[in-house]
């Protein structure tokens, strides 16, 4: 996936930051890109996403959220098309919510398709004769932990470590 503001998609970067929001309690994102179109058939991306803070107090939050994917790239069409849903817990380290420590868990269903139709090849191509697939689906695993501190009334920073395909 290609996106040129990876930051403004806090939950496809890292499962974790489901529900991290700093004012408010819901956060629906989209954002759409495409790359090389005048080169060749280049990437069409669609993230959309919506996370949410579901209960707790101040000490520990419950999160989580949907997201939806989708990309399509190359002459033969490569799509992948990605809805993962995704639940954390947000522990505050001091009273005031100015320290956190967060880890999501996503669970996916991927699906990736080729057109063949577009292939420029063989009429005996043996892959097409032995019954290749076009299609390929399965379940994709994620996590990760994320550390929030604000340091003065305006300024903070964010810590993470995310592991994609667990599964694989």
């Amino acid at each position: 996936i290609h996106l040129s503001h990876i930051h403004a998609s806090p939950t496809y970067l890292n499962p974790s930051m489901t529900g991290m929001i700093n004012n408010g309690t819901v956060r629906l994102i989209a954002n759409s890109r495409g790359q090389w179109n005048s080169v060749t058939n280049g990437y069409k991306t669609v993230v959309a996403s919506v996370d949410a803070k579901l209960f707790g107090n101040k000490s520990a939050v419950f999160t989580s959220g949907l997201q939806l994917f989708a990309d399509r790239a190359g002459d033969l069409d490569f799509t992948t098309i990605k809805a993962g849903l995704t639940f954390g817990v947000i522990k505050s380290l001091d009273y005031r919510g100015d320290y956190l420590v967060s880890l999501g868990f996503q669970a996916a269903y991927v699906t990736n398709r080729l057109d063949y139709s577009k292939a420029i090849g063989l009429d005996d191509e043996p892959l097409f004769a032995n019954g290749l697939t076009d299609k390929i689906s399965y379940v994709d695993l994620a996590t990760g932990a994320s550390y929030y501190g604000k340091y003065q009334d305006y300024n903070s920073f964010y810590l993470g470590i995310a592991a994609f395909h667990l599964n694989m």
